[in-house]
């Protein structure tokens, strides 16, 4: 008589050999420096890894504080660590931490839909004559972190897949291809304005056809001066899909490691405090 083993425990003793429970956690353990807990090799962040062996389901995969095997990490409003993951795919390149709170308590810009070429806005639209802009941050804990150096103009890049920009007048959120050393994504974004809520389209006085996205400018935040691929810049298309919805391609990452990207809107309006004028930055990581 021949003995025939089921499929579950042939599954469950090479997961048992291969030591599926420690290997997510080993696997989360290399990719480079760290910055805020989050590894710079696009491996693990906020305790999810990229690893395990192969073949072996977690028993916790989906929502997890620990490590996650690949195709286990939560999306679509669920969280890893307690962290909102806002529905970015696997393997996106999106870094899970905190939550930006960067317009909590601020007032909401009040922009001039009509202000894109104005030297001089009007007072209903002059905000005050203040900037919402972020002073350059040193990181956390009070040890300077090159990952959060940038111009006095801009704000702190973000962490995750959502937030507003750096003078509080937009709310974007991003989702992407999967993301890999020199190979070509696709980056999606949605728009909306701060204070009504409406997505946000062309301008009465741009150029017929403008969108409202102009670029991704992506670049490494501790060496500054390494931009992505000449080609990227060059090529970049920005596509509107929908209503405050664009999509941009091609990007290109060449080197591994932590990496930003600043969404620039309306880019060719001034750049004073009503005008529709605005950028944020996320950071992204490539395996």
């Amino acid at each position: 008589m021949t003995l025939r083993a089921s499929p579950a425990l042939t599954a469950l003793a090479i997961c048992t050999l291969l030591g599926c429970s420690s290997k997510g956690s080993d696997a989360a353990a290399h990719g480079g420096a760290t910055s805020g807990g989050a590894t710079s090799g696009g491996m693990a962040t906020g305790g999810t890894a990229s690893g395990g062996a192969p073949g072996c389901v977690f028993a916790n995969s989906g929502t997890s504080t620990g490590a996650v095997a690949t195709g286990g990490v939560a999306t679509g409003g669920s969280s890893v660590g307690g962290v909102p993951m806002g529905g970015a795919p696997l393997g996106s390149g999106m870094v899970p931490g905190p939550v930006s709170t960067r317009c909590d308590g601020r007032p909401i810009y009040k922009v001039n839909p009509n202000g894109c070429f104005l030297q001089v806005e009007p007072p209903e639209f002059s905000n005050g004559g203040t900037s919402n802009s972020e002073t350059p941050s040193a990181g956390t804990g009070g040890v300077a972190d090159c990952n959060f150096a940038h111009d006095a103009g801009y704000g702190d890049p973000l962490y995750n897949d959502a937030g507003d920009d750096d003078e509080c007048k937009y709310h974007m959120s991003w989702t992407s291809t999967p993301v890999e050393k020199n190979k070509p994504f696709s980056v999606m974004v949605k728009a909306t304005n701060l204070q009504t809520g409406a997505p946000l389209g062309n301008l009465p006085d741009q150029e017929p056809g403008t969108v409202a996205l102009s670029r991704i400018e992506p670049f490494v935040p501790c060496d500054p001066v390494h931009l992505a691929p000449t080609s990227t810049l060059e090529d970049q298309r920005v596509t509107e899909t929908g209503p405050g919805e664009f999509s941009v391609s091609p990007l290109v990452f060449d080197e591994s490691g932590r990496w930003e990207m600043r969404f620039h809107f309306y880019g060719d309006c001034f750049n004073n405090s009503a005008t529709p004028h605005a950028h944020i930055a996320f950071f992204v990581d490539v395996p």
